[in-house]
């Protein structure tokens, strides 16, 4: 570089001139190639000649970019799915497609597959619900039996964990009915043997067994006639 007062030449890393002191000048302010600097600091592309793409993309046409920002499969042999799921078929979903229409499932199904189908959960879990309380009334009577040491009661909580399994396990409408008839008979004994109105929760988990083991006896049915669920 050359002191610009003194016509020294001196290295471009210099801040000040070796020879008189004089500050060096700024970057943008040095010749350039032994010119002013008629840039500035710009970029060297004035023209579309000299930067032909401005900042955009260098594709211009379909044969340098034939995608175009788009996925690069364009016909079924590329993209066989198409954003599809992959499964097709009863083997891959054994439980029924979670995919496929509300109220459609796959042909051929067993009655167990059929009752854990994800399409049955509201069947199942009113049926898992009613045995729930039927546990509950057992575990009830068994505190009672602890705590009064009436173990003849024992036969009780027998006849209704019997029951209650055979409906949570089975779905048996007949234990339904059953165990309705069985708190029946306890609700009427217990109020003619105290006065008072016990036993109606055993009458409750009853009625409410009833009800989902026939509603999914029903669907089971509507399932084996034309393979479908009703809701």
């Amino acid at each position: 570089m050359q002191c610009q007062s003194c016509g020294t030449q001196y290295p471009d890393n210099f801040r000040t001139c070796p020879n008189c002191g004089a500050p060096a000048p700024m970057p943008n302010q040095r010749p350039y190639n032994g010119q002013p600097n008629p840039y500035n600091g710009q970029p060297q592309f004035n023209n579309a000649q000299q930067n032909p793409y401005n900042g955009q993309p260098q594709f211009n046409n379909a044969q340098q970019n034939p995608y175009n920002g788009q996925p690069q499969f364009n016909n079924a042999q590329q993209n066989p799915y198409n954003g599809q799921p992959q499964f097709n078929n009863a083997q891959q979903y054994p439980y029924g497609n979670p995919y496929a229409a509300p109220n459609q499932v796959p042909p051929g199904m067993s009655k167990h597959d059929f009752y854990h189908s994800p399409l049955c959960k509201k069947y199942r879990g009113n049926i898992i619900a009613s045995s729930v309380i039927i546990y509950i009334c057992v575990g009830i009577n068994l505190l009672l039996i602890a705590f009064l040491h009436n173990y003849t009661s024992l036969i009780d909580a027998a006849i209704m964990l019997g029951l209650g399994l055979a409906i949570h396990l089975a779905q048996s409408r007949v234990c339904s009915i059953l165990l309705c008839v069985y708190g029946v008979i306890n609700t009427i004994f217990v109020f003619l043997s105290s006065g008072e109105f016990g036993g109606w929760l055993i009458l409750v988990a009853a009625i409410y067994a009833i009800v989902a083991t026939f509603q999914y006896q029903g669907a089971w049915n509507k399932y084996n006639r034309n393979g479908q669920i009703p809701y």
